[in-house]
């Protein structure tokens, strides 16, 4: 359940990334989800990562509070994936 959960959290952020930043719906391979955003292939830059994380907020429809001990959770598409399933589940 975990892993599925994950999965959906890996496609969100993927297709947000698209969304915001009107990209042609990169297929983003596994490798891509443990690059840094901030990094190639991606480059944002802190308002992009800004807009990323509103445009998270608007498509999942829901507010999304990141802990001060958690504030690295938004690095690679992975990691802000295994944060909002932590935080799905803790609810």
């Amino acid at each position: 359940m975990k892993e599925e959960t994950i999965k959906f959290y890996l496609r969100e952020v993927c297709d947000t990334i698209n969304e915001v930043f009107k990209t042609a719906n990169i297929n983003y391979s596994v490798d891509d989800y443990n690059k840094p955003l901030t990094g190639e292939p991606f480059s944002l830059n802190g308002i992009n990562m800004v807009y990323l994380f509103m445009g998270l907020e608007r498509r999942l429809g829901k507010p999304i509070y990141i802990p001060v001990e958690d504030k690295y959770c938004f690095f690679t598409i992975r990691t802000i994936a295994e944060f909002l399933t932590n935080q799905s589940s803790s609810n």
